[in-house]
């Protein structure tokens, strides 16, 4: 199986996203963990081992055309552009918040709770996480262990954060 998460913003919003990456990978580890970012997602997740498969769409639109199958593609920001670029993949069923631009799609898996603003974002992207395998990701979630689903931070960087600060 084939998860493709799209999730190009900036740092904050790329940093609250890995809890649901690696949520992912521990619930379906026999799966392929794509992530189709931009390049400061690109730096930020290239050194976190339970991604399979980066693809920077900021220097490659085209990067998704190099996957054969997708079996589902996460859309993390509903707009109207993302569900546009959705709609053009391959892949089988897309996972969106709902929006009028995707309810009468059949290949949508939509999550109709709209209070997005009661809960954190990181929350928000465990909701569509959650919409793979509902029962999996139930009877899972509760067993992961997320003191792994943080930045590895390169060693080049960790050296000149330490040398900054000396």
């Amino acid at each position: 199986m084939t998860i493709v998460i799209h999730r190009a913003n900036r740092v904050g919003d790329n940093v609250v996203a890995i809890k649901a990456f690696y949520a992912l990978k521990c619930l379906f580890p026999q799966s392929r963990l794509v992530v189709a970012t931009n390049g400061i997602g690109e730096n930020l997740y290239a050194h976190l081992p339970f991604i399979d498969t980066l693809l920077n769409l900021d220097s490659n639109p085209n990067a998704l055309s190099t996957i054969d199958c997708i079996d589902y593609f996460i859309i993390t920001h509903r707009t109207s552009v993302n569900i546009a670029f959705a709609k053009a993949t391959n892949a089988r069923k897309i996972i969106a918040q709902a929006h009028l631009h995707c309810l009468f799609f059949p290949r949508f898996i939509l999550d109709f709770n709209f209070f997005t603003n009661l809960r954190t974002e990181s929350e928000n992207l465990l909701r569509l996480a959650r919409l793979v395998d509902k029962r999996t990701f139930d009877n899972g979630i509760k067993n992961i262990d997320f003191s792994n689903a943080r930045l590895k931070i390169a060693t080049q960087n960790s050296n000149f954060v330490r040398a900054f600060f000396e």
